[in-house]
Order: structure tokens, then C-alpha cells, then sequence
């Protein structure tokens, strides 16, 4: 297998790696929103060990795509793919991107819900506490 072969298949299962990601984060959602704590705990783990294999096939990658690049000062696909031009390649490049930005965009709604969550409970509280000026509970119990 040459090196281009190999960086399809690194390529391609990263792709498949971040849609399955995707899907989890679409699960950490709806986690989210109906106040699942246990799903959220187990979304997170998986989330996770995805994370830690994405990371294991990014730097394989990107030692593959320097040692294709030797001379080029910041080695990028688009470059790799303007030397060894490979539908295949460019296929699953555009893949990779394609479902990279979802899963940003799937972060970014989820910051903001998590954000929004912290707000509403931080308002709970200041609201029940008088401003936090009164215990939530009797020290009795």
C-alpha cells in the first residue's frame, strides 16, 4: 500500500469516526434538553474514547501528509491534493470537511444550551436565595 492509499483509508476513517461523533453529539443534546444526566454521563465517555481515536488518526495523518509535503511550510490537504491528485482523495478530503464543520456547528449549539442551562439555574437560585442572601436549606437537616 503506498502512502497516498494510506492516507485515503486514515481519511476515511476519520470521516466515519467524526459522523459518529456527530451522531453523539446530536444524542448530548437531547440530553440537554430533557435534563438526562445519566445519558449525558454516558454520551461524554463515548464522546470521549471518539475524541482519543480522532486524535490517534489526525497525527497519523499528518505525519503522512509532511512526509508528502517534505518542503512545504504549513503541509495542507489542498496541497496534497494539488501534487497527487486523487478523486478518492479528494472525495473523502471533502467528506472529512464537510462533516468536521457539522460537528463544530453541533458543539457550537450545544455550548450555547449548556450556557443557557447554567443561566436558568444560576437565576433559580439568586431568585430562591433572595440574591443568595438566605440559605436554600435549613443547616438541620
Amino acid at each position: 500500500m503506498d502512502r497516498i492509499d494510506e492516507l485515503i483509508d486514515i481519511i476515511q476513517q476519520e470521516a466515519e469516526l467524526t459522523e459518529q461523533l456527530e451522531s453523539l453529539l446530536h444524542s448530548k443534546q437531547e440530553a440537554f434538553i430533557g435534563w438526562n444526566a445519566d445519558d449525558l454521563e454516558s454520551v461524554i465517555q463515548k464522546e470521549i474514547s471518539y475524541l482519543h481515536l480522532l486524535s490517534e488518526l489526525e497525527t497519523k495523518r499528518g505525519a503522512i501528509v509532511k512526509e508528502l509535503l517534505p518542503h512545504a511550510v504549513s503541509p495542507t490537504m489542498s496541497l496534497v491534493t494539488q501534487q497527487y491528485p486523487s478523486e478518492v482523495l479528494e472525495r473523502h478530503s471533502n467528506r472529512l470537511r464537510t462533516v468536521s464543520h457539522s460537528v463544530m456547528k453541533k458543539n457550537e449549539q450545544n455550548r450555547r444550551l449548556l450556557s443557557n442551562s447554567l443561566g436558568f439555574v444560576q437565576n433559580t437560585l439568586s431568585i430562591l436565595t433572595n440574591n443568595y442572601k438566605r440559605q436554600l436549606l435549613d443547616q438541620k437537616v
